[in-house]
């Protein structure tokens, strides 16, 4: 039997339409909001740790509230990195969806108590339970993972990743304006439960947020993962259940990092440069900024410079209608590299902003000199920002390296190494600046130098990353080695 042309094209069509998987809309919607929630939770008490910490009454000088309050914050990094491998072996035993639950819902209740915490102790307490529990943040871009394929994957993903940004800009903005209501609105100045707890009322609208969204995850949001097992098998969540995991199973820590996955291995090495560097210009940038301008700096107040940063996670969301287009063309390990290779500049450009700030106040024509500041300074905020899309899409590449079963488990390695720089990331940095301040190092700027030279590592490790990809198959996203290993299993 013989068949037209026409015939054989439709049911060319109606073939490949069955082959490809429909795509989850709902599904990605709602891990788009989850994904809102950890920077949310995180930034919230930025506007006001200082303030919180003098009200606590534990230092005498405003000068010792850094200390304190970097504790605070820091606690959060340190269980999140604790917590972060953990999830992400859970996940790839039980499901993405149970271990998104829980960690939702942890994350709700820690917040609703540091909210009540009149005591330092108590609040360090509630922040690492906030940080264990957004530890599972690297399930989420494992869940898109599960979600895509690889005709939408460089679609979807920088979409997700920009939610990122936003829940960056949306926190801060909760905790500036809720924090101690009864001082500020004069609907609430007599309120006895908020004079008593001055703190709580952003606390209690971030909790509510988180318990609004859980409700709709746990009403919609399907399981993800792909894989049998978790339907043939009844898993029990348990400390053995994770070290046997590390010790015994093809998916261990031990195999994942061994040459069988050489961009696993280039990833982590990047990350744990890229994360560093990263925490290290919020430092040096916000200690840039309050430097007086006789000193080198820029004698911003605090208001100019959270604009800065609202400005910064302003421009992260834009890569969302950008970066789809360049990863069809180049690929996500390319992109990788090009964003790493942006930091090295970042570092080097911040000093001469002083130089045109004092033309601003000295200059013959100031009003241009400020314009120019300004446009400078979001020229090297795009740059950073750029630089930061780099861990945007290590998970993004990921999806193309690894097994579903296994997602989890690696993106969760991954983020342990980005987290490990990011806990001794700012004491370094912010040790660094004082030292080059004081000793007049470089004219006061070596700190700029020493970060610019670790930013020509982080090119270094990124380009690693490319290598691993050959040109034939960057369009598609996957390297050979991992095609090849696909159809061998």
């Amino acid at each position: 039997m013989e068949y037209s042309e026409d015939a054989v094209t439709l049911l060319a069509q109606e073939t490949t339409m069955k082959r490809e998987p429909k795509f989850a809309l709902s599904q990605f919607a709602i891990l788009c909001c989850l994904r809102m929630l950890d920077p949310i939770t995180f930034h919230q008490i930025v506007p006001y740790i200082n303030q919180l910490v003098m009200d606590l009454g534990i230092v005498d000088t405003p000068a010792q509230v850094g200390y304190y309050s970097g504790m605070i914050e820091s606690i959060f990094a340190v269980t999140g990195l604790v917590a972060v491998l953990f999830w992400g072996i859970l996940a790839d035993d039980i499901g993405r969806r149970p271990v998104i639950l829980i960690g939702c819902a942890g994350m709700a209740v820690g917040t609703m108590l540091f909210g009540f915490a009149t005591a330092y102790p108590s609040i360090l307490i509630c922040r690492a339970i906030i940080g264990f529990f957004a530890g599972n943040g690297s399930v989420l871009p494992t869940a898109v993972g599960d979600i895509t394929d690889a005709s939408n994957k460089d679609t979807y993903f920088p979409i997700f990743a920009c939610f990122w940004p936003l829940g960056m800009i949306i926190g801060p903005i909760i905790g500036g304006q809720l924090s101690k209501p009864a001082s500020r609105f004069l609907v609430l100045k007599d309120s006895l439960f908020l004079q008593q707890y001055p703190y709580a009322l952003p606390s209690i609208v971030v909790a509510g947020l988180i318990i609004v969204v859980w409700g709709f995850a746990f009403v919609f949001l399907s399981e993800t993962a792909n894989y049998n097992h978790l339907r043939s098998e009844k898993r029990t969540v348990s400390v053995a259940l994770v070290v046997r995991r590390l010790l015994d199973k093809p998916g261990a820590i031990v195999t994942l990092l061994s040459g069988q996955n050489p961009m696993l291995q280039a990833l982590c090495y990047s990350g744990i440069i890229t994360g560093f560097l990263s925490v290290a210009f919020d430092v040096v940038f916000t200690l840039f900024c309050y430097t007086p301008l006789e000193s080198g700096g820029l004698s911003f107040p605090p208001e100019k410079i959270a604009f800065c940063f609202a400005v910064a996670g302003g421009v992260s969301t834009l890569q969302a209608f950008i970066m789809p287009r360049l990863l069809r063309r180049y690929g996500a390990e390319r992109i990788y590299w090009m964003c790493t290779c942006s930091w090295p500049f970042a570092f080097i450009a911040i000093p001469f902003l002083n130089i045109i700030a004092w033309g601003a106040v000295i200059g013959p024509s100031p009003v241009w000199m400020e314009i120019f500041l300004w446009v400078c300074i979001a020229v090297i905020l795009t740059v950073v920002r750029i630089g930061g899309a780099a861990f945007l899409y290590n998970t993004r590449i990921l999806s193309d390296y690894l097994p579903s079963e296994n997602l989890a488990t690696g993106i969760g390695l991954l983020q342990v190494c980005v987290q490990f720089s990011r806990i001794f990331g700012p004491m370094v940095a912010s040790g660094l600046f004082v030292a080059s301040k004081e000793y007049s190092l470089v004219g006061g700027h070596l700190w700029a130098l020493v970060l610019a030279i670790v930013g020509v590592g982080a090119a270094f490790t990124g380009r690693q990353v490319d290598l691993h990809t050959s040109r034939r198959d960057r369009s598609y996203g996957r390297s050979r080695d991992f095609l090849m290993t696909r159809r061998d299993s």
